[in-house]
């Protein structure tokens, strides 16, 4: 029988923060649905049903939009590796356990929303599209070397570069149901990267120097939004040039975290700002 992991000295120092935080993020959660945000009377059957397959044809959003919503998309749908991540890096316990959940439900509804619009829309062609998550997502994920505090410090920068990318990629989008739904989920984005950064702070408080050096690895190894997704590289490199997200904001990202918790003065962190 399997025998369930044993919280460590970290999990349990954090515990009592995770779950005030857990109570803050759900009180003040302002609830919303996929199927609001998907103009389903725009739909119509594929060939395999009889309709019309897409056609680029049927496309009416700008290619920058479309780009960065299916590098938003991909990403998002590889979150069983980083849930499992989560589970190895902590615990499935008590209030772990239900933040985990949390956080994974709220980023897997990101994924439903994206999809059903744009494939209802015929924005993007869910042929390739499909293509593309199936290699990605066989690719995987991993971060089995990093420590727990990096694994949160990692969370804290991919909270907020995503929040940052959604938001530019909100103030380039005319269209106002879809313009709706990306402020949605840089709302969430914004929750979750204040999540993970409360607990970065208490592990400051808690074992400080070890946190300085988590969050310099982890700030010198960060990637830009979808940098890992082979099959998407012009895309990324259309994401910088509109001015969406490129290296330039991954480095005020970066600054901004550190800045934000209190360790801009730390000489290791200095390369960084």
């Amino acid at each position: 029988m399997a025998q369930k992991p044993v919280p460590n000295a970290l999990i349990l120092e954090l515990e009592p923060v995770v779950q005030k935080e857990l109570r803050r993020h759900i009180d003040s959660e302002d609830l919303w649905y996929a199927h609001d945000y998907v103009p389903f009377e725009q739909g119509e059957n594929f060939a395999f049903l009889g309709g019309r397959d897409w056609d680029p044809s049927q496309v009416t959003l700008p290619k920058v939009v479309t780009d960065a919503l299916e590098i938003l998309l991909i990403t998002k749908d590889n979150l069983a590796g980083y849930h499992r991540e989560f589970v190895f890096s902590f615990i499935l316990e008590e209030k772990w356990g239900r933040w985990i959940g949390r956080w994974t439900a709220e980023e897997h509804l990101h994924a439903i929303a994206l999809r059903n619009y744009l494939v209802v829309t015929r924005e993007i062609d869910p042929a390739a599209n499909e293509d593309v998550r199936v290699e990605h997502v066989m690719k995987g994920y991993r971060a089995d070397t990093y420590s727990q505090i990096e694994r949160l410090v990692f969370m804290a920068f991919f909270e907020r570069e995503h929040a940052v990318f959604c938001r530019n990629l909100e103030a380039q989008i005319a269209e106002p149901v879809l313009k709706g739904l990306v402020g949605r989920i840089v709302r969430d984005e914004e929750r979750h990267e204040e999540f993970f950064g409360n607990l970065v702070g208490h592990c400051l408080g808690y074992r400080r120097e070890e946190t300085i050096e988590a969050i310099a690895r982890r700030a010198a190894e960060l990637d830009v939004v979808g940098g890992d997704i082979d099959a998407y590289k012009d895309k990324i490199a259309h994401m910088a040039d509109a001015g969406i997200f490129g290296p330039e904001q991954l480095r005020q990202v970066v600054a901004d975290r550190i800045t934000a918790w209190g360790v801009a003065d730390e000489p290791s962190l200095k390369q960084f700002l």
